[in-house]
């Protein structure tokens, strides 16, 4: 039942090849769309769950979204809670026991992908913590290899750079007024990020244990989600995947 329904949901996903052209994945639309659109989705409750601002939304693959509805109204409450246990098993069987992860490896690596041999542990390890704790391992990296002085010496650098940038665009005589006005605006709103965060984020509330891979990987996750819906909330527009 589990392989029908992703099968069923796969039949109406775009090729990779389409799933990665911007074109065919911009479909904007309003959150009362949406609401429209998907129907048997509760919207309401996952944007609260979510902590999402009800803002116009990119639906980048609409038949998707429109199979997933007609889904959720057909397949059986029992198929939907085996499919949703199996992705919850199948995406943190990776970061389990070893003979867990190496069911995962044979499923998702081994056949299909033709790998060889699992990563080690160790490397594993080493992997997840860049990929998860890029930030705070990035500030230590900086705390070591590029200090205050070195970061200051790179902006002043920069500043020079955007000052010769404008006095070159002030000289620029195949330049209307009018467009030498708008591209001086546009380089006095540079914002320059230089070497690591002016303010790191702060990752206090973050809690990992030695005895605990798993959980680790989960809160890490839980963390970078939370961070990503603060940006969110800057944002005009979400993409909805």
């Amino acid at each position: 039942e589990v392989l029908a329904l992703e099968t069923r949901l796969a039949e109406s996903s775009l090729p990779s090849a389409l799933a990665a052209d911007p074109a065919a994945t911009a479909h904007k639309m309003t959150f009362a769309h949406l609401k429209q659109f998907a129907p048997h989705f509760d919207w309401e409750t996952y944007f609260q769950e979510a902590s999402l601002p009800r803002i116009d939304v990119n639906v980048a693959e609409p038949a998707f979204v429109e199979r997933a509805n007609r889904e959720m109204e057909a397949t059986p409450l029992a198929t939907w809670k085996a499919y949703l246990t199996w992705r919850v098993l199948e995406s943190a069987a990776p970061w389990l026991s070893k003979p867990l992860a190496s069911e995962s490896f044979a499923f998702k690596d081994q056949s299909p992908g033709g790998a060889v041999a699992m990563k080690s542990r160790a490397m594993i390890c080493v992997e997840s913590t860049e990929a998860l704790l890029g930030e705070p391992l990035g500030r230590v990296y900086a705390e070591h290899y590029f200090p205050p002085a070195a970061k200051a010496r790179l902006q002043e650098m920069v500043r020079t750079l955007l000052a010769v940038l404008k006095d070159d665009l002030r000289e620029v005589k195949w330049m209307s007024y009018a467009t030498r006005k708008q591209a001086l605006a546009k380089v006095e709103a540079y914002k320059v990020l230089v070497g690591y965060p002016d303010t790191w984020t702060d990752h206090s509330a973050l809690v990992i244990r030695r005895d605990a891979f798993w959980a680790n990987i989960a809160a890490a996750r839980r963390f970078s989600i939370r961070t990503e819906r603060q940006r969110i909330g800057h944002r005009t527009q979400i993409s909805l995947w």
